[in-house]
């Protein structure tokens, strides 16, 4: 028994990968198995049910089919087809930017298609497990190139894969775990240069980073950067500017090798990515160079205390002994100011906003946290085991100055008793005794000790998260083996099962009230719904401009809250409602079909006013004027004639548009827990509420405005919420965020439908506010859109439209017959990767309507033909051939040196 201690747990001469590699899988193992215990013994799943979990069921399940039906053509149908445009996604956009902004990563490629979409939770349990034993793998791997000591390494590769940060993510957001995995490789890479190698590893690390994340990609190679340069002033001692020309060289002629070979995929990403609308256009609370006392307190506390939710490091509390070794000890300079560096993030969103491209503030960089916490302890493991009296009394001075930081947090800035930190100190002061009660024993036995509070402190990471004794994170998941009944019950071939008959070959559906929003690439149906990272920016273009409700921000579009000119404008052919709710029904639809056989019963309608893919405008409007208009002023121009950016040749401007809207009285008959006044409006209470009464006008469409509502200038906690308004047993909900919240998109009006009337009333609603602060509120109007005009007008739109409609693989073609000149509008969004022809002669598409496209046509019979091609792939391509040229001539240059770079004097051997 002695010796297997002494084997594994004694001070090995040198790295064995297979002992390290066998010790970690042992305690992960355990670790993980405990983890999935909690899950199983709560009957919890592991996709959270709300937007960002359910999503990734559809998106994991989508790839698994994609790739599936490529190799169906490749071996059954003898045909190399690899579609990259599909109307399922929003309506409609780029495949490949869907796969290869974030889930192109081999783990999911070789997994997916062999799992169908009723075992997708399976399979996720297996695609979040995988990351989490590979972070510490790769971790082991840098270990092992270090030489660092077996036992050292295999903790570290604990503490690191066991933080708070991996434990919230793994199954969140699993995407940010792969960093994790790439990030010891890519600093091994970093190494390898360092010391005169080839940077051919650096170069994989790369390529593969830029394929699984853009993101995370160029966080790592930033981080990578200042890395080197700290450490390069560790490695050299002489001829320093000589020696860093050389290797920035090689890092250049890498990285740049890297981008070539990688470019038909960068390339699409990159301009996407460069067109997203999410930028940061003010700064955070607190201002770009320091975040709030409030939120610096909380980071810092949970530097070393379990339980920390959203980007909380959470680090195993003998880290803390690690960071007072490192720093007590010489050299390691080059760790030591990244690890200043990697802290001064907690205090400055400069680094996250630096970290992330300059696109906008994130703590998605901080991975990088746990990463230089567990090295700095697998490189003190050895001396925290020894116990030296001086590292004793720095250890007990570190423990109290952090329980101090806790105290003075909880009683002068946070106000509230963190127990974690509490704990923490209590971890901390424990360890210090017991090292020294044990300090007579053998050093194989404190070692022991050591591997076994690693364990330890690990597992209390995981119990405080996920326990509903503490945190109870485990309550915002879904019930398991839950989702797929979810999806499979509530939407799909939710048409076909009614056996609806189809008249044209493209048509939209409205179901945005009946299917999940994590289900819309899946179902059969063309829909409404899109969210991704790098939604095209047209959505939220022309749909904030609208005051559409249904466009929650700048990448989720969830319909247009069943304004029936937008829903037609778009080629909604069906709506689908909920038995009970017929009144979300958009004016035109006409019931034809029922269901009280599925889980939800349902009805079917169908628009009588349905316009194909593609209808015509006599003349146009400019965007410079449409932009003057109210919402609903713009909703009846898109009626009446088509909004370009460009004038086109041979067509004129509308003169006299028309325009119908009723300003309605409205009164406020109630306020429950609500102040408001001179536009300052004060919620007392959560879930206040203003009752309001307004008459309702036949046959139009009644709207709730809510214009110039600002929360920018209440600490409100959450900083994002939604705003409930309920009317005739309907509810709607709208986004509201302050500005401080990255992904808010700066809106303060937002127009609401409330109903399609048929008779003259007297109506209520009521508006919820579910948290208390004090925010900015100009008005609350109603409105009516009488509908007496709206059959005219769409009349008139179909009068010539595209007809032979055929819609293929990134293919698009029809016909038309013009008496007259016209402008064909295509309801498909606009990008730059689409490109037409008429005739066989290419033509400019332009964008119609802030979302759609449009083709200026001469009278007479036209042929029309749209092709999609992924912008950037193709100049991608003629990189990667350069690329592969470069690289193929560094291998061929390598084989034909007898001896190592730093034998033929390239570099000389490093002087640590």
């Amino acid at each position: 028994m002695y010796r297997i201690i002494e084997k594994y747990f004694g001070e090995a001469d040198e790295f064995n990968m297979k002992r390290a590699f066998s010790v970690y899988s042992l305690l992960f193992l355990l670790l993980m198995s405990f983890t999935y215990l909690l899950f199983y013994s709560a009957g919890k799943g592991p996709f959270q049910f709300e937007v960002d979990g359910l999503t990734y069921f559809s998106r994991i399940a989508y790839i698994g089919r994609y790739v599936r039906s490529v190799l169906q053509n490749i071996f059954l149908n003898k045909s190399l087809s690899f579609p990259v445009y599909d109307f399922r996604i929003g309506l409609g956009d780029d495949v490949f930017i869907y796969m290869w902004v974030g889930l192109l990563n081999p783990i999911i490629l070789f997994t997916a298609p062999f799992f169908s979409i009723e075992h997708t939770e399976k399979l996720y349990w297996l695609i979040c497990f995988l990351h989490m034993y590979l972070s510490g793998v790769s971790f082991l791997f840098f270990c092992s190139y270090k030489k660092m000591d077996v036992l050292a390494s295999a903790c570290g590769a604990i503490a690191y894969v066991f933080s708070g940060f991996a434990l919230f993510y793994f199954l969140k957001h699993f995407l940010f775990i792969v960093p994790m995995i790439l990030l010891p490789l890519m600093f091994l890479a970093l190494e390898k240069v360092l010391h005169g190698e080839k940077p051919v590893l650096f170069i994989a690390m790369v390529v593969l980073a830029f394929l699984i994340n853009f993101v995370f990609a160029c966080m790592m190679i930033i981080m990578t950067f200042i890395c080197g340069v700290f450490r390069f002033f560790d490695i050299y001692k002489e001829k320093r500017f000589k020696h860093f020309c050389s290797i920035l060289f090689k890092c250049s002629v890498g990285f740049l090798t890297a981008v070539m070979l990688v470019a038909p995929f960068l390339f699409p990403v990159v301009f996407k990515f460069l067109e997203s609308p999410r930028n940061l256009d003010i700064v955070p609370s607190g201002g770009l160079l320091l975040f709030n006392k409030y939120f610096v307190f909380d980071c810092i506390t949970y530097l070393f205390a379990p339980g920390g939710m959203w980007g909380r490091t959470s680090m195993i509390p003998v880290c803390i002994f690690a960071l007072v070794c490192l720093f007590k000890k010489k050299g390691d300079r080059g760790l030591k100011l990244f690890i200043l560096f990697s802290f001064l993030g907690l205090v400055s969103p400069m680094v996250g906003y630096f970290f992330n491209a300059g696109k906008y503030v994130t703590d998605r960089w901080m991975f990088i946290l746990p990463f230089v916490l567990a090295y700095a302890f697998t490189l003190m493991f050895h001396r925290i085991a020894k116990w030296r009296d001086e590292d004793k009394k720095l250890c007990i001075i570190a423990t109290g100055a952090y329980a101090l930081f806790v105290l003075i947090s909880y009683v002068f800035v946070i106000k509230r008793v963190n127990m974690y930190a509490f704990y923490a100190s209590i971890a901390m002061l424990s360890m210090v005794l017991l090292f020294s009660l044990l300090k007579r024993y053998n050093l194989t036995y404190r070692r022991v000790l050591l591997f076994c509070m690693t364990g330890f402190f690990a597992l209390m990471n995981i119990y405080f998260l996920y326990s509903t004794d503490y945190v109870n994170y485990l309550k915002t998941f879904g019930p398991k083996d839950r989702a797929y009944i979810v999806f499979n019950e509530l939407s799909i071939n939710m048409l076909d099962e009614i056996e609806i008959p189809y008249s044209y070959s493209f048509f939209r559906s409205d179901a945005t009230n009946v299917y999940p929003l994590f289900s819309y690439n899946l179902v059969k149906q063309y829909g409404l719904t899109g969210y991704t990272s790098l939604l095209p920016p047209v959505y939220a273009d022309s749909q904030f401009a609208l005051e559409n409700i249904g466009a929650w921000h700048f990448y989720r579009i969830q319909g247009f809250n069943e304004r029936a000119a937008l829903d037609t404008l778009a080629s909604v052919k069906y709506f689908i409602a909920p038995r009970g709710k017929e009144a979300l029904v958009p004016y035109g639809f006409i019931r034809i079909a029922e269901d009280e056989n599925n889980f939800l019963s349902y009805s079917v309608f169908e628009n009588n006013y349905f316009l194909p893919i593609g209808y015509t405008y006599s003349n146009y409007i400019t965007q410079e004027d449409y932009k003057r208009l109210s919402a609903l002023d713009k909703q009846e121009t898109l009626l009446q004639t088509v909004v370009l950016e460009i004038s086109p040749h041979g067509f004129g401007k509308s003169r006299n548009l028309k325009f119908s809207e009723v300003s309605v009285p409205c009164n406020i008959t109630n306020m429950d827990g609500v102040e408001w006044d001179d536009g300052v409006l004060r919620i007392n209470k959560k879930n206040a509420v203003i009752t309001l009464s307004f008459p309702v006008i036949a046959n139009a469409e009644m709207y709730l405005r809510i214009q110039g509502l600002n929360v920018n200038h209440e600490r409100v906690s959450p900083n994002f919420f939604n705003v409930i308004v309920e009317y005739s047993k309907i509810k709607k909900t709208f986004f509201i965020a302050q500005n401080t919240f990255s992904q808010y998109h700066g809106r303060e009006n937002f127009l609401v439908k409330l109903c399609t009337s048929t008779k003259s009333s007297e109506e209520t609603c009521s508006i919820t506010w579910p948290v208390k602060g004090t925010f900015k509120l100009d008005d609350i109007q109603v409105y009516a859109q009488p509908m007496d005009n709206y059959p005219a007008q769409i009349n008139k739109l179909r009068e010539d439209v595209l007809e032979n409609i055929y819609v293929g693989n990134d293919k698009v073609s029809g016909t038309i017959s013009l008496k007259k000149n016209k402008i064909l509008c295509l309801s498909i969004p606009y990008s730059k990767g689409w490109h037409a022809k008429v005739d066989g002669k290419k033509t400019e598409l332009l964008k119609a309507n802030s979302l759609f496209m449009a083709l200026p046509l001469e009278a007479g019979d036209h042929k029309i033909e749209l092709e999609y091609h992924v912008p950037g792939f193709r100049l991608g391509l003629c990189f990667f051939a350069l690329g592969a040229v470069i690289l193929s001539g560094m291998i061929i240059h390598d084989k034909k040196k007898k001896k190592p770079m730093k034998e033929n004097g390239a570099l000389p051997p490093v002087q640590e």
